[in-house]
This record gives C-alpha cells, structure tokens and sequence, in this order.
C-alpha cells in the first residue's frame, strides 16, 4: 500500500505547462497584467491605449481599440470596432 501512495505523489501530469515567461514550455494564449500583454510568454509591442482596452476572444483572436490580432500578431485591414469571431 505504501508503494501505491508515494508513486502516485511522484508522478507528474504529462503535457504540462511552465511559467507565462518564455521558455519552450512556456504556456499558450494571452496573458494579461496592468504593464503588459503576453502571448504565448512573448510581450506584445502595443500602445498605452491598447494596453487598456484589450480583449480576448476566442480560438487564439484578441483586439484592441486600434488592432485585431491572432496568435500574437496583428491582422492587417481587420478592424477591431466591427470584428466579430463567426463559428
């Protein structure tokens, strides 16, 4: 019985996550504090105004009051006061 007990305290969930930072198991999506929006533990480069008004949305798309990004990165033409994610 001890055996079943430790060994189970010993195993790790597989597929986990590190930290926000960085890193290879750095954990996907957007994170978001008062000094910065990360995704994917990279910073994105975004205006005080953006910083404010940011959202995420769903299936990896996020806006701004001045920009629509997916996956981290701005989709350029895609205007963030109409953008609407269709399923």
């Amino acid at each position: 019985m001890g055996n079943a007990k430790s060994k189970s305290l010993e195993t790790k969930p597989k597929g986990s996550f590190g930290s926000v930072h960085g890193g290879e198991k750095c954990r996907p999506g957007y994170y978001i504090n008062r000094s910065a929006v990360l995704y994917g533990g990279k910073p994105l480069n975004l205006m005080e105004s953006e910083l404010q008004n940011f959202k995420k949305l769903s299936g990896g798309y996020a806006k701004s009051n001045m920009r629509v990004f997916y996956q981290g990165e701005p989709m350029m033409g895609a205007d963030p006061s109409t953008f609407i994610i269709v399923n």
